[in-house]
């Protein structure tokens, strides 16, 4: 069988197969490492660069270009740094230990201006060919490549990968003109998910901001930011009056509930009342103790640990855990108003300030009951829940195209190479 991959461009269709090496014939680990803690790094300005393990695994993508991205620096006054040990463009470098099976991620350094080296817990490797810019950095992250790696990962508590089982891994590449073309286009991939990505979060720090502004401060009667048509001055609720909390837990193992989606807090986003894609329905999960009924447009809110901000507003009938409320607005206080209420920075400090106890934190239907707030007439708050309904969409479909694009990507790097 040709060693070609299932997908290429097709200016290379016809071309040679690629080749297969050792991983330890194409690149030298001899380059050396430090082993300073996080505590021996800074963020203001220094002398050397060092790239931390622990940013490789969670903070870096496959390719780390100097300038751009955050690094953190080495504090003047330790020793024991020695321009053997500066690190080059194309230099890839290996994450050898973590908690989990993410060990052996790596990253390849370009665009190097300055004194960089490598630190705890890491491997480098250097190219001892010419590669194109970026392949290497995206190859040995795919799935192809690390399937390889995962077989040859020890330990227990902590999982790490050795440099001689790094050097005997099989690598496989093209021609440079190949190399090339993959590099650059994962790279433009990378920068339309970063640019999403960008969007998203400015988003979300929008409602943040809007959140504090449409809702008075503490100690006023009106918010900062308006809709024209509303100037009367917000009025003091108390929750007891305005907000019923379910107590309808009804028995899932009745066959009328099988089919409904239970969605409890695990199935949820922190802070931004997403549901999560593992929702699974009553049937699946094969329920059996006493759960929570909500409908649509009931508010659902996690009781346990509210410092997580666990809540969604329903759309559909279904089931939540007992470790949630359900709510809906009485006596004037619309639903969507009310989803947006338990979202402000006024009612989570209150939910956390409330829940700190011994053992599991968690706000009780008494301790809800005893918050008061400010609200305004019904048509504002309609006008309001209605605002941030929208916001919340336009966030939800930018988080969409977000996840398709990071789909997107992991399939090519499967099926670009072989």
């Amino acid at each position: 069988m040709k060693n070609v991959p299932k997908l290429r461009f097709p200016e290379f269709k016809d071309t040679e197969p690629w080749e297969q090496r050792r991983l330890g014939e194409v690149a030298d680990f001899s380059v050396k490492t430090n082993s300073l803690s996080r505590e021996k790094l800074v963020i203001v300005e220094g002398d050397v660069k060092n790239i931390h393990y622990g940013d490789i695994l969670v903070k870096y993508n496959n390719v780390l270009d100097y300038e751009s991205s955050d690094i953190p620096f080495i504090a003047e006054s330790e020793p024991g740094v020695k321009p053997e040990m500066f690190l080059q463009d194309g230099d890839i470098v290996f994450a050898d230990a973590a908690e989990d099976y993410s060990v052996g991620k790596c990253i390849e350094l370009t665009n190097i201006s300055g004194n960089i080296v490598s630190g705890l817990h890491t491997i480098v490797a250097r190219p001892r060919i010419n590669f194109a810019s970026y392949f290497m950095g995206y190859y040995l992250n795919s799935d192809i490549y690390r399937k390889q790696v995962l077989p040859m990962i020890q330990g227990a508590k902590v999982s790490s990968i050795s440099k001689r089982n790094l050097s005997i891994t099989e690598i496989s590449f093209p021609t440079l003109p190949e190399q090339e073309r993959i590099g650059a286009f994962f790279q433009t991939l990378d920068a339309t998910i970063a640019s999403h990505q960008r969007k998203l979060e400015h988003l979300k720090m929008r409602k943040k901001g809007l959140l504090q502004k449409m809702f008075p401060k503490n100690g006023e009667s009106f918010p900062e930011i308006r809709f024209p048509e509303f100037t009367d001055a917000w009025e003091q609720r108390r929750w007891v009056d305005t907000v019923n909390i379910s107590t309808e837990m009804i028995d899932p193992t009745l066959s009328e509930y099988a089919e409904m989606p239970h969605i409890a807090p695990g199935n949820l986003e922190s802070f931004t009342g997403r549901i999560l894609n593992n929702v699974k329905t009553v049937e699946e999960e094969q329920l059996i103790s006493g759960k929570f009924r909500f409908r649509p447009d009931d508010v659902v809110y996690g009781k346990i640990n509210p410092q997580l901000g666990k809540y969604f507003y329903a759309t559909l009938d279904g089931l939540t855990s007992a470790d949630a409320y359900v709510f809906r607005g009485k006596n004037g206080l619309k639903q969507k108003f009310l989803f947006s209420l338990i979202q402000t920075n006024e009612f989570f400090k209150y939910s956390v300030s409330v829940s700190k106890r011994s053992g599991m934190p968690k706000i009780n239907r008494e301790e809800l009951n005893a918050f008061s707030f400010l609200a305004p007439i019904e048509k504002e708050q309609e006008r309001i829940g209605a605002f941030f309904q929208t916001l919340d969409a336009t966030i939800a479909s930018h988080q969409r195209k977000l996840e398709h694009l990071k789909t997107l990507k992991k399939g090519l790097l499967q099926q670009l190479f072989p």
